[in-house]
C-alpha cells in the first residue's frame, strides 16, 4: 500500500512539472498603419485566457499550451487568429 500511494504521488509531481514545462508565455504588439492599437481584445481559443492590449498596443499572455491559438479582436477591425507554435513573441501584427 506505501508503494502505491509513493508511486502515485511521483506521478502525479512528474504530469504537473511536464505540463509546467509545456506552459509557456507571450508577449506581443498589436499595431496598424497609424501606431499602436490599444483595447484589442486577445484571447486563447477554447479556453478563458485572455487580456487586452496596454494603451501601446503590448499584450502578455501566460500559461499557454505551445499549439495555442490567439483570437485578436478589435471593433472596426477584421479579427484575425494566429497559432502560437512555440513562438514566444508576436511583433507587429496588423
Amino acid at each position: 500500500m506505501k508503494n502505491l500511494l509513493k508511486k502515485t504521488l511521483f506521478i502525479s509531481a512528474f504530469l504537473l512539472v511536464c505540463g509546467i514545462i509545456q506552459a509557456q508565455s507571450v508577449t506581443g504588439k498589436v499595431s496598424d498603419s497609424t501606431g499602436p492599437l490599444p483595447g484589442v481584445n486577445v484571447a486563447v481559443q477554447n479556453s478563458k485566457i485572455g487580456t487586452t492590449t496596454d494603451l501601446d498596443g503590448n499584450f502578455t499572455l501566460n500559461n499557454l499550451p505551445k499549439d495555442a491559438v490567439l483570437n485578436f479582436s478589435y471593433l472596426g477591425y477584421i479579427g484575425q487568429k494566429i497559432t502560437v507554435n512555440g513562438k514566444t513573441s508576436i511583433n507587429g501584427l496588423t
